[in-house]
């Protein structure tokens, strides 16, 4: 028995409907995608203009002066984004509140008489381009910056007793408390046992260290500051005995970060002494290599060796013969390159 198996015309009613909503839900799918946008690339970079915010408000710590030399200079370098907000400008003693107000024109210099370490703050228009220096005699040049607060500060090459001493001036600009830790090395290693973490330095005060005290040693030093709260500017003073010669006092200065290249520049010609100062922080030991960099090229001395840096420590060497020979004919600095980051610092005694 046979038969014929059709769509009743209710049936294809039905499926022409289906087609209808079908197609519908595709158009009105189709149409929100077409509607949605194509989110950015997360790898993509964002570019963002730089924006300039005038400077209303900078701080300097000088350090003390010299013997015979109380001389401060304060000056105001032209450019930069002046402020359109009335300024002041104040010097106070770094461990007294008590201000008294200083004259400095724009593209200008003054001297003042401060023989103890000061602070000189400057607002509003007075800020922008603010800078000070002390200068010693003819007796005893030197030179020695009024620094501004920096979260760290490297000093290798500090001394902490006999024919060498250096005392910190740790200077807070603030009307809060600041707190400092110093970190220090000797030839030997680490000095974990010194008492020198979480040191308070008072609002508007400054508080002194000297190394001879904290961290009796004979032999070179590396410090690092690092402040932990609040600002802080940290300035050295120090007094070095050459051997057969009479006790000088001069400003320390800070020094770049370990880094696998160091640039010491302007090295003096002529030297009764060249002693190197390098500091390796890390857990690795290295080695670091010495080049004269004149004003037209860079070259290592035949014959000079690389210097071996011990992991955790300080190495004094004295600059070698033909070092010596290659600074003394031109105008030069000293590249260092180092396997490890290292600071270092170059004491010079003429």
């Amino acid at each position: 028995m046979s038969g014929k198996h059709g769509q009743t015309p209710r049936q294809k009613k039905g499926m022409a409907s289906g087609l209808a909503v079908g197609l519908a839900a595709v158009l009105v799918t189709g149409g929100a995608l077409a509607l949605q946008v194509t989110p950015p690339d997360p790898t993509d970079p964002v570019v963002e203009e730089p924006t300039s915010v005038p400077l209303t408000s900078a701080a300097l710590a000088c350090p003390a002066a010299l013997p015979d030399a109380a001389d401060l200079t304060i000056g105001r370098a032209p450019g930069g984004d002046a402020s359109s907000v009335e300024g002041s400008l104040e010097k106070r003693p770094s461990n007294r509140a008590k201000r008294s107000a200083l004259k400095v024109g724009a593209d200008a210099v003054t001297t003042v008489q401060a023989e103890q370490a000061t602070v000189v703050s400057g607002t509003g228009s007075m800020a922008p381009g603010l800078f000070g220096a002390r200068f010693g005699t003819e007796k005893a040049p030197a030179a020695g910056e009024c620094v501004t607060p920096a979260g760290e500060r490297w000093f290798p090459g500090l001394g902490a007793g006999g024919f060498h001493e250096s005392r910190l001036l740790l200077a807070n600009p603030d009307k809060g408390p600041a707190v400092v830790d110093l970190t220090i090395w000797s030839r030997t290693g680490p000095m974990r046992k010194v008492e020198s973490r979480g040191l308070t330095i008072p609002a508007s005060k400054s508080s002194e260290i000297n190394l001879a005290e904290l961290a009796p040693e004979r032999e070179e030093l590396a410090v690092q500051v690092t402040v932990s709260r609040g600002r802080v500017a940290v300035s050295t003073q120090d007094t070095y005995t050459p051997q057969g010669a009479e006790a000088t006092t001069d400003w320390f200065p800070w020094t770049a970060p370990p880094a696998n290249e160091q640039v010491i520049p302007g090295l003096p010609r002529k030297a009764d002494e060249n002693t190197l100062v390098l500091i390796n922080p890390g857990a690795d030991e290295g080695r670091v290599s010495l080049k004269v960099r004149g004003a037209d090229s860079e070259f290592a001395p035949t014959g000079l060796s690389d210097i071996r840096v011990p992991a955790g420590r300080v190495v004094v060497t004295e600059l070698t013969d033909k070092l010596k020979q290659a600074i003394a004919k031109e105008d030069t600095s000293l590249a260092i390159t180092s396997t490890v980051p290292v600071a270092a610092s170059l004491r010079t005694v003429v």
